[in-house]
Protein backbone atom coordinates (compact mmCIF):
# COMPACT_ATOMS: atom_id res chain seq x y z
CA UNK A 1 0.00 0.00 0.00
CA UNK A 2 1.56 2.84 -1.20
CA UNK A 3 -0.38 6.34 -2.21
CA UNK A 4 1.41 8.77 -3.75
CA UNK A 5 5.35 9.67 -3.73
CA UNK A 6 7.16 8.60 -0.21
CA UNK A 7 9.62 11.30 1.03
CA UNK A 8 11.21 9.02 3.84
CA UNK A 9 12.23 5.29 3.49
CA UNK A 10 10.68 4.54 6.82
CA UNK A 11 8.30 1.79 6.89
CA UNK A 12 5.58 0.79 9.35
CA UNK A 13 4.75 -2.11 9.86
CA UNK A 14 1.11 -3.63 11.27
CA UNK A 15 1.14 -6.93 13.26
CA UNK A 16 -1.65 -9.23 14.33
CA UNK A 17 -1.99 -12.84 15.34
CA UNK A 18 -4.33 -13.78 12.23
CA UNK A 19 -7.98 -15.19 12.20
CA UNK A 20 -9.39 -18.05 9.89
CA UNK A 21 -12.81 -15.44 10.13
CA UNK A 22 -12.72 -13.34 7.12
CA UNK A 23 -14.60 -10.23 8.65
CA UNK A 24 -11.34 -10.27 11.14
CA UNK A 25 -8.99 -10.56 8.56
CA UNK A 26 -10.51 -7.51 6.58
CA UNK A 27 -11.20 -5.36 9.52
CA UNK A 28 -7.44 -5.39 10.31
CA UNK A 29 -6.78 -4.79 6.55
CA UNK A 30 -9.03 -1.62 6.93
CA UNK A 31 -7.39 -0.42 10.05
CA UNK A 32 -3.93 -0.77 7.80
CA UNK A 33 -5.54 1.47 5.49
CA UNK A 34 -6.46 4.04 8.00
CA UNK A 35 -3.12 3.99 8.99
CA UNK A 36 -1.70 4.69 5.33
CA UNK A 37 -4.34 7.54 4.60
CA UNK A 38 -3.32 9.03 7.95
CA UNK A 39 0.33 8.56 7.46
CA UNK A 40 0.31 9.27 3.21
CA UNK A 41 4.55 9.56 2.96
CA UNK A 42 5.37 6.60 4.94
CA UNK A 43 5.70 3.27 3.72
CA UNK A 44 2.76 1.07 5.06
CA UNK A 45 2.64 -2.78 5.18
CA UNK A 46 1.09 -5.36 7.36
CA UNK A 47 1.37 -9.08 8.03
CA UNK A 48 -0.10 -11.72 10.38
CA UNK A 49 1.81 -14.11 12.80
CA UNK A 50 -0.53 -17.19 11.67
CA UNK A 51 -4.07 -18.72 10.36
CA UNK A 52 -3.80 -16.22 7.61
CA UNK A 53 -1.58 -14.24 4.76
CA UNK A 54 0.56 -12.17 4.11
CA UNK A 55 3.05 -13.29 6.74
CA UNK A 56 5.49 -10.95 8.25
CA UNK A 57 8.21 -11.52 6.05
CA UNK A 58 5.84 -11.30 3.52
CA UNK A 59 5.11 -7.88 4.29
CA UNK A 60 8.73 -7.05 5.16
CA UNK A 61 10.25 -8.33 1.38
CA UNK A 62 7.28 -5.79 0.53
CA UNK A 63 8.48 -2.85 2.30
CA UNK A 64 11.99 -3.69 1.43
CA UNK A 65 10.71 -3.37 -2.12
CA UNK A 66 9.73 -0.28 -1.77
CA UNK A 67 13.06 0.80 -0.57
CA UNK A 68 12.72 0.85 3.22
CA UNK A 69 15.74 1.51 4.79
CA UNK A 70 14.18 1.23 8.29
CA UNK A 71 11.05 -0.95 9.49
CA UNK A 72 8.96 -0.17 12.91
CA UNK A 73 6.96 -3.01 13.50
CA UNK A 74 3.53 -2.15 15.17
CA UNK A 75 2.01 -4.88 17.71
CA UNK A 76 -1.97 -5.07 17.19
CA UNK A 77 -2.32 -6.50 20.44
CA UNK A 78 -4.48 -5.04 23.29
CA UNK A 79 -2.06 -5.96 26.20
CA UNK A 80 1.35 -7.60 26.83
CA UNK A 81 1.63 -11.35 26.34
CA UNK A 82 3.99 -14.01 24.71
CA UNK A 83 3.11 -12.66 20.62
CA UNK A 84 4.58 -9.25 21.63
CA UNK A 85 7.19 -10.37 23.39
CA UNK A 86 8.71 -13.38 21.94
CA UNK A 87 6.96 -14.30 18.52
CA UNK A 88 7.41 -10.81 16.64
CA UNK A 89 10.94 -10.01 17.79
CA UNK A 90 11.62 -13.73 16.59
CA UNK A 91 10.31 -12.75 13.06
CA UNK A 92 12.30 -9.34 12.66
CA UNK A 93 15.49 -11.63 14.06
CA UNK A 94 14.91 -13.81 10.90
CA UNK A 95 14.29 -11.09 8.60
CA UNK A 96 17.68 -9.31 9.72
CA UNK A 97 19.32 -12.77 8.37
CA UNK A 98 17.30 -12.36 5.48
CA UNK A 99 17.71 -8.68 5.25
CA UNK A 100 21.19 -7.33 6.59
CA UNK A 101 20.85 -3.81 5.30
CA UNK A 102 17.14 -3.18 6.86
CA UNK A 103 17.20 -1.58 10.63
CA UNK A 104 14.23 -3.27 12.79
CA UNK A 105 12.38 -2.10 15.39
CA UNK A 106 9.58 -2.98 17.40
CA UNK A 107 7.09 -0.88 19.76
CA UNK A 108 4.39 -2.10 22.41
CA UNK A 109 1.48 -3.41 22.17
CA UNK A 110 -1.25 -1.08 22.56
CA UNK A 111 -1.55 0.14 26.22
CA UNK A 112 -4.48 2.14 28.06
CA UNK A 113 -4.34 5.13 25.68
CA UNK A 114 -6.98 7.60 26.15
CA UNK A 115 -7.93 7.09 22.37
CA UNK A 116 -8.44 3.51 23.24
CA UNK A 117 -10.67 4.31 25.97
CA UNK A 118 -12.61 7.06 24.55
CA UNK A 119 -13.45 4.07 22.05
CA UNK A 120 -14.14 1.73 24.28
CA UNK A 121 -17.13 4.22 25.58
CA UNK A 122 -18.09 5.10 21.87
CA UNK A 123 -18.78 1.14 21.36
CA UNK A 124 -20.20 0.57 24.83
CA UNK A 125 -23.02 3.84 24.06
CA UNK A 126 -23.63 2.32 20.40
CA UNK A 127 -24.22 -1.22 21.93
CA UNK A 128 -26.87 0.97 24.70
CA UNK A 129 -28.65 2.63 21.88
CA UNK A 130 -29.22 -0.30 19.67
CA UNK A 131 -30.65 -2.07 22.62
CA UNK A 132 -32.99 0.51 23.87
CA UNK A 133 -33.26 2.86 27.10
CA UNK A 134 -32.12 1.12 30.20
CA UNK A 135 -30.87 3.24 33.12
CA UNK A 136 -26.97 2.75 33.95
CA UNK A 137 -28.04 2.41 37.34
CA UNK A 138 -29.74 -0.99 36.85
CA UNK A 139 -26.97 -2.78 34.03
CA UNK A 140 -23.91 -4.60 34.96
CA UNK A 141 -20.97 -3.98 33.11
CA UNK A 142 -18.94 -6.80 32.39
CA UNK A 143 -15.97 -6.02 30.54
CA UNK A 144 -14.14 -9.17 28.62
CA UNK A 145 -10.66 -10.03 27.90
CA UNK A 146 -9.10 -12.42 25.66
CA UNK A 147 -6.76 -13.50 28.42
CA UNK A 148 -3.17 -14.23 28.68
CA UNK A 149 -0.94 -16.54 30.59
CA UNK A 150 1.29 -13.61 31.35
CA UNK A 151 -0.22 -11.29 34.65
CA UNK A 152 1.06 -7.92 33.02
CA UNK A 153 -1.23 -9.24 29.68
CA UNK A 154 -4.14 -8.79 31.92
CA UNK A 155 -3.64 -6.06 33.58
CA UNK A 156 -5.25 -3.70 31.86
CA UNK A 157 -8.71 -5.58 31.39
CA UNK A 158 -8.85 -4.68 35.05
CA UNK A 159 -8.10 -1.26 34.88
CA UNK A 160 -10.29 -0.40 32.24
CA UNK A 161 -13.14 -1.93 33.97
CA UNK A 162 -12.23 -0.06 36.95
CA UNK A 163 -12.18 3.20 34.78
CA UNK A 164 -15.45 2.19 32.32
CA UNK A 165 -16.95 1.63 35.85
CA UNK A 166 -16.11 5.18 37.58
CA UNK A 167 -16.54 7.63 34.54
CA UNK A 168 -19.66 5.79 33.12
CA UNK A 169 -21.57 5.24 36.69
CA UNK A 170 -22.87 1.69 35.68
CA UNK A 171 -25.12 -0.98 38.76
CA UNK A 172 -21.63 -2.69 38.92
CA UNK A 173 -18.57 -3.96 36.51
CA UNK A 174 -17.17 -7.21 36.29
CA UNK A 175 -14.01 -8.23 34.79
CA UNK A 176 -14.08 -11.95 33.01
CA UNK A 177 -11.45 -13.65 30.23
CA UNK A 178 -12.49 -15.80 27.62
CA UNK A 179 -9.34 -17.80 27.26
CA UNK A 180 -6.76 -18.96 29.86
CA UNK A 181 -7.70 -17.50 32.99
CA UNK A 182 -9.96 -17.16 35.51
CA UNK A 183 -12.26 -15.52 36.23
CA UNK A 184 -13.80 -16.81 33.01
CA UNK A 185 -16.68 -15.24 31.29
CA UNK A 186 -18.95 -18.00 32.32
CA UNK A 187 -18.31 -18.01 35.93
CA UNK A 188 -19.06 -14.62 35.98
CA UNK A 189 -22.44 -14.75 34.47
CA UNK A 190 -22.75 -17.62 37.08
CA UNK A 191 -22.54 -15.24 39.73
CA UNK A 192 -24.74 -12.11 37.69
CA UNK A 193 -28.33 -12.64 38.36
CA UNK A 194 -27.55 -12.32 41.94
CA UNK A 195 -26.23 -8.91 41.94
CA UNK A 196 -30.00 -7.83 41.33
CA UNK A 197 -29.10 -5.92 37.90
CA UNK A 198 -31.95 -5.96 35.21
CA UNK A 199 -29.30 -6.14 32.68
CA UNK A 200 -26.13 -6.94 31.48
CA UNK A 201 -23.65 -5.07 28.95
CA UNK A 202 -20.57 -7.44 27.61
CA UNK A 203 -18.13 -5.59 26.18
CA UNK A 204 -15.87 -7.29 24.65
CA UNK A 205 -12.07 -5.88 24.86
CA UNK A 206 -11.09 -7.39 21.81
CA UNK A 207 -9.72 -5.55 18.39
CA UNK A 208 -11.74 -7.12 15.57
CA UNK A 209 -14.07 -10.34 15.39
CA UNK A 210 -12.95 -13.63 15.76
CA UNK A 211 -12.91 -16.93 17.79
CA UNK A 212 -13.16 -15.06 20.72
CA UNK A 213 -16.02 -12.30 20.10
CA UNK A 214 -17.98 -15.32 18.39
CA UNK A 215 -17.30 -17.37 21.85
CA UNK A 216 -18.88 -14.88 23.72
CA UNK A 217 -21.52 -14.04 21.71
CA UNK A 218 -22.39 -18.03 22.01
CA UNK A 219 -21.94 -17.75 25.65
CA UNK A 220 -24.10 -14.61 26.09
CA UNK A 221 -26.49 -16.30 24.07
CA UNK A 222 -27.08 -19.36 25.78
CA UNK A 223 -27.18 -17.50 29.36
CA UNK A 224 -29.98 -15.53 28.40
CA UNK A 225 -31.74 -18.47 27.06
CA UNK A 226 -31.32 -20.17 30.58
CA UNK A 227 -32.15 -17.38 32.67
CA UNK A 228 -34.09 -15.11 30.70
CA UNK A 229 -31.71 -12.05 31.71
CA UNK A 230 -31.55 -9.40 29.29
CA UNK A 231 -28.07 -9.26 28.01
CA UNK A 232 -26.58 -6.99 25.51
CA UNK A 233 -23.04 -7.69 23.37
CA UNK A 234 -21.15 -4.44 22.09
CA UNK A 235 -18.81 -5.02 19.25
CA UNK A 236 -14.96 -4.99 19.70
CA UNK A 237 -13.13 -2.19 18.94
CA UNK A 238 -12.67 -2.68 15.23
CA UNK A 239 -11.07 -0.65 12.64
CA UNK A 240 -11.67 2.94 13.85
CA UNK A 241 -9.75 6.42 13.87
CA UNK A 242 -9.33 6.40 17.57
CA UNK A 243 -7.81 3.37 17.07
CA UNK A 244 -5.44 4.23 14.22
CA UNK A 245 -4.56 7.28 16.71
CA UNK A 246 -3.78 5.20 19.13
CA UNK A 247 -1.20 2.90 16.56
CA UNK A 248 0.45 6.08 15.16
CA UNK A 249 1.76 7.43 18.97
CA UNK A 250 3.15 3.71 19.12
CA UNK A 251 5.20 4.51 15.90
CA UNK A 252 5.82 7.78 17.00
CA UNK A 253 7.47 6.48 20.36
CA UNK A 254 9.28 4.01 18.23
CA UNK A 255 10.96 6.24 15.73
CA UNK A 256 11.68 8.91 19.04
CA UNK A 257 9.28 11.60 17.40
CA UNK A 258 7.95 13.92 19.38
CA UNK A 259 4.29 14.84 19.29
Amino acid sequence: MRNGEKETMNAALLVAHGTSNPAGREEFVHLAELFQRQEPKRIVEYGFLEKTQPDILSAIGRCAEQGAQNIAAIPCFLGAGKHAALDIPGELNKSRTLYPGLEFRCGEPIPLHPKIIELCRLRIEEAERKAGEEARSETLLLVLGGGSLRKEGNADVFALTRILMESMDFGGAETGFLASVSPSMAQILEHAPRLGLRRILVFPYLLFHGVLFNRARTIIRCFAEKTGTKTILSEPLNAHPLLCEALRQIHREILSIPD
